[in-house]
Order: structure tokens, then sequence, then C-alpha cells
């Protein structure tokens, strides 16, 4: 299950959803890009957005960008051997060797709309318990 931020707003167009997506590199291991890539090759390949956010009516937009970025990471990828176990590539994954065009599906089908479920509204959780459980992990004199 991947879990993402919906946020809905009023335009002049009418409703509108946001899709804020803050865990969305974790899919560039499909095409052999992970952060253990990155420390063996002492290389920056992620690119520097660290959340994606779009529209949801511009997903297929978005979906051109990282497609684009995994294509070029494709043609980078040297493939490093794991140093604690030789046999394994680092530089692999199920798209690794994929063309654009199922990349893009690939990516496409993550941010589906008909695969998304909502989760139980903020007010079904028990607020003041939270805020207690929050405000206890801040240390003392941190905040003013």
């Amino acid at each position: 299950m991947h879990v993402m931020t919906i946020a809905s707003s009023e335009t002049e167009d009418g409703p509108a959803d946001t899709v804020i997506d803050g865990t969305y590199s974790q899919f560039f291991e499909f095409i052999g890009l992970t952060p253990v890539y990155e420390a063996v090759t002492g290389t920056r390949q992620f690119p520097e957005e660290k959340i994606l956010v779009f529209e949801q009516g511009k997903r297929l937009e978005a979906v051109d960008k990282l497609a684009d970025i995994a294509v070029s990471f494709q043609a980078h990828n040297i493939h490093p051997c794991n140093p604690n176990d030789p046999d394994q590539d680092l530089g692999d994954g199920p798209l690794a060797a994929a063309p654009r065009e199922v990349i893009h599906e690939s990516f496409a089908e993550i941010w589906n709309p008909t695969h998304f479920r909502r989760w139980p509204p903020w007010n079904f959780l028990d607020r003041k318990k939270a805020i207690e459980t929050i405000i206890s992990k801040i240390p003392e004199g941190t905040v003013s």
C-alpha cells in the first residue's frame, strides 16, 4: 500500500484535487535507483524534489517527468555490485531495461485515482490524545 495526501480545493473551474506524495522516489527502485546505489557509486541520481505535488488532472504530466528521469538514469546506470554480495547488481530492477513507454505506463498506474482509497478523517482520531503525545515528544525548551 502506498500512502499519500490528496488535498481538495475549489478553483474557478470547480473542485480540484492536488496529490502530495512524500515517498514517490521509492518507485525508482523499479529501475534500479536506490539510496544504496547512490552510496556505492558516490553519485546523486535522485531528483532534488523530495515531495511530488501535482493536480490530479495533470497526473500524466507528472508521470512524464518521472519517466524522463528514469530513462536518463538508465543511460547512466553503471550496475555496480554490492560490496557485501558481488553477485547482487545494485542497478537492477524489474524496469531497469524497460522502454520509456513501459516505465510511463507502470508509473501512471501508481497515481491512477481509480486505485485511491480514503482513510478516516482526522476527527476519527482522539485529537487531544494525539496532541498530548506529540507535545510529550518535544524536548523542553526547544519551542517558545
